[in-house]
């Protein structure tokens, strides 16, 4: 579990431009009027796909909230969001053990305080033994 989250924030990190990010469960404080993104990795219930149940699916998806300022339109984040959405296409397989299956999605999240905000979901699956 730890390496497939290693290897999907790798991918994301590798992206540019660059963006400042806020780890999961990590102290950030955010700069003024400087847009950020956070991570979160989320897991769905494992299924079992070998018999003798020695090696198990995992799947889940990984959601990048992109924190921009208030008050400054909406273009900046939804070409971040894109970003992400091309380059994480169906089919796409990382470091030979994390797979994309699934779109990339979107959603608006509006604005909280002085950040506008939108989730961008990327829908994985890995196998453990």
């Amino acid at each position: 579990m730890i390496e497939a989250r290693q290897i999907i924030e790798r991918a994301i990190l590798a992206l540019t431009p660059k963006i400042d990010t806020a780890f999961e469960n990590t102290a950030y404080k955010p700069t003024s009027g400087k847009p950020y993104q956070e991570f979160y990795f989320k897991l769905s219930e494992p299924d079992s796909i070998v018999i003798d149940d020695t090696i198990v699916e995992q799947g889940g998806f990984f959601q990048i909230t992109l924190r921009y300022p208030a008050g400054k339109g909406v273009k900046d984040a939804l070409e971040r969001a894109e970003l992400y959405k091309k380059a994480f296409k169906v089919g796409m397989v990382l470091e030979n053990k994390v797979y994309i299956i699934a779109p990339t999605s979107v959603d608006i999240l509006g604005t909280d305080g002085d950040r506008y905000s939108v989730a961008v979901s990327i829908y994985f699956k890995f196998y453990e033994e």
